[in-house]
């Protein structure tokens, strides 16, 4: 049974919300498919992205569950963890304008990788499966939205959705969008406006975990 309030599974969704419109690898192997293949070429790679998120969350879950059931009282620490990594994340951001000529020798080997809608997914899974540092991540914010030591199974379950159904949501609009979304990329006025948003939002929800407001 959900024992989760639609406040806190609102709050989490926006916070993976945020954490999606930065750009990454993610969007780079994503708009060079979909630039190169259309919709359904992006559609493989967000498919192939949504299963792999699938598999942090519920790892980070179990982890803090056995980590939660020896100490307790980390739990409160990890509260403070959740905190900070957003409002470290949004400091950063701030300070370095993350855009398309970053990532641009990766968007042009992209570019040249024609995948099948079957290897698009496996793409996909393999870019966020192959990136540890995943689970870390999980590890850090999941205790400042939810108490680890209440969860039921279907607790964890909505948890995980949400993780990853956000970005598969996210990635299926940037895979229609991709003109636009490469503009927001390329363009060094709109990539400045959407960091410095983006930067503002994970320092307030972090500083909401901090106040107790989530």
């Amino acid at each position: 049974m959900l024992s989760l309030t639609a406040e806190a599974l609102l709050f989490y969704a926006l916070a993976m919300a945020v954490l999606f419109i930065v750009p990454g690898p993610v969007w780079v192997m994503l708009i060079a498919q979909a630039m190169r293949g259309g919709f359904r070429a992006g559609l493989a790679i967000a498919v192939g992205v949504g299963i792999g998120d699938l598999i942090w969350p519920v790892l980070a879950l179990l982890s803090l569950n056995q980590l939660a059931s020896f100490h307790a009282d980390v739990m409160s620490w990890l509260h403070l963890i959740a905190a900070g990594v957003f409002c470290v994340m949004g400091v950063m951001l701030w300070r370095s304008d993350v855009t398309l000529s970053a990532f641009e020798p990766a968007l042009k080997q992209q570019q040249k990788t024609a995948y099948k809608f079957w290897g698009g997914i496996v793409a996909g899974l393999a870019v966020v499966t192959g990136n540890p540092k995943a689970i870390l991540f999980y590890l850090g914010i999941l205790p400042g939205f939810f108490d680890i030591t209440t969860l039921t199974i279907a607790d964890m379950m909505a948890i995980c959705v949400l993780s990853a159904g956000v970005p598969f949501i996210g990635n299926l609009l940037l895979s229609g969008l991709v003109e636009k979304a490469t503009y927001l990329l390329t363009s060094e006025r709109a990539q400045h406006v959407l960091n410095r948003s983006m930067a503002v939002m994970m320092v307030v929800v972090g500083c909401a975990l901090l106040t107790g407001l989530i």
